[in-house]
């Protein structure tokens, strides 16, 4: 159980577009790291689109991600697990600018011992939006909830986090903040 959690960056996207929200010099000094956050980028699509997560700049094929989803407006869900190494974590329910969307998508990441230098690296994480019409449902609002996990392949601590867009800039208002827990 958590004894201490810290408030470490909060990185907020004022004024024009920003491509990329970043973390760097993340202290070693925590047991584990929180990820909190909310966003939409300028992409004039209705979809749910998608922000990407590197660690310590790696562009390598060195991430894993699995999710599973539901959705109210087609009373869809699913869950999908690409066991491929990729360039990054694609996470789902970022919010365009389409229509009348001023919401943006919530994000939730817990990463444990990412300080470890002997160890590879896992995370879970949850993110929610709600859009007020798609192409693709026809009633009035549609919500979409994301939960799932990720492996990053790699040892060495984590000192560096760059979200980025997978289609546009940030958006002014996104915000996103990191916290650090002590376990002990």
């Amino acid at each position: 159980m958590a004894e201490a959690t810290t408030h470490i960056a909060t990185q907020t996207v004022s004024g024009g577009s920003t491509a990329s929200i970043v973390f760097s010099s993340i202290p070693s000094t925590y047991d584990d790291l929180i990820l909190i956050g909310s966003g939409r980028c300028d992409n004039s699509s209705d979809y749910q689109l998608y922000f990407d997560i590197r660690l310590n700049s790696d562009a390598n094929s060195n991430y894993t991600l699995g999710h599973g989803y539901a959705q109210r407006g087609t009373n869809s869900y699913g869950s999908n697990v690409d066991a491929n190494l990729v360039a990054q974590w694609r996470i789902n329910n970022l919010p365009g600018t389409a229509l009348s969307e001023t919401a943006p998508g919530s994000f939730y990441m817990y990463m444990p011992g990412y300080s470890e230098t002997t160890t590879k690296k896992n995370m879970v994480w949850m993110s929610g939006s709600v859009l007020s019409n798609t192409n693709y449902v026809t009633r009035q609002y549609s919500t979409l909830n994301f939960k799932g996990f990720g492996l990053y392949n790699a040892t060495g601590g984590i000192s560096h986090m760059t979200l980025t867009t997978l289609y546009g800039y940030w958006v002014a208002g996104s915000s996103y903040s990191l916290y650090g827990i002590n376990n002990s």
